[in-house]
């Protein structure tokens, strides 16, 4: 069977699905998730994913932003943006990047807790090909990933659609849209890490007391 577009309906089907899942959360705005194309002290080219969370703010993985000589921001009409600069905490594996200008994004909102065990969280990220994507999965029970860098304040979500290269730093929402953390790494299969609630936002208070137009070295746990 075929639709009115000649496509099989199977097609149009998963099609139809993964736009619905772009968009499926209630208080997410996916146009507000980022790209990120920087370029490390030795001249190497890398990327990553993000969440425009306000005022000229991004949210990020440390592991995206450490290191790194210059950056760019693009949204998803691939309108371009500068860091003027960013902060990071190794220990939380979480960044922000301050851009010199209003991105005009629909901000995320931080989530005041993290999910229970079993409920669903949504993933968005751009991969290595720098294509805009979503991935649902449920949190498990206080399980640690493989992952020889993975921490106590990671938490799991499995999901049939595994994490990429160039996910990193992208938003994990729960059902509200909120941003419990930033995704932080993956075991190449089901399992995905993301930072913690408490973390993530315990890492935003640090950014906002110590001022947001700071240099990327600042005072502990900032690295």
């Amino acid at each position: 069977m075929t639709t009115r577009l000649g496509l099989p309906l199977l097609v149009w089907l998963t099609i139809c699905l993964h736009i619905a899942a772009l968009y499926a959360i209630a208080g997410a705005d996916p146009r507000s998730v980022v790209r990120i194309v920087g370029t490390t002290t030795a001249g190497e080219q890398y990327v990553g994913s993000g969440a425009y969370v306000g005022d000229h703010t991004i949210l990020t993985c440390a592991h995206v932003v450490r290191g790194s000589r210059s950056m760019v921001v693009l949204d998803q009409r691939n309108r371009r943006y500068y860091a003027a600069s960013y902060k990071y905490d190794t220990i939380y594996d979480v960044g922000f990047i301050r851009l010199t200008s209003d991105p005009g994004l629909t901000p995320f909102a931080l989530a005041s807790n993290d999910p229970s065990p079993g409920e669903t969280v949504t993933a968005y990220g751009f991969g290595s090909t720098g294509v805009f994507r979503a991935f649902s999965g449920h949190v498990q029970v206080n399980k640690l990933a493989p992952q020889a860098n993975a921490s106590p304040d990671e938490r799991i979500f499995t999901s049939r659609t595994p994490a990429m290269p160039g996910d990193s730093g992208g938003p994990v929402c729960n059902v509200r849209g909120e941003i419990v953390g930033p995704l932080s790494a993956t075991d190449g299969r089901t399992e995905t890490l993301y930072t913690n609630n408490a973390r993530t936002c315990e890492a935003y208070s640090v950014f906002l007391a110590q001022g947001k137009t700071a240099n990327t070295q600042a005072t502990p746990p900032w690295l």
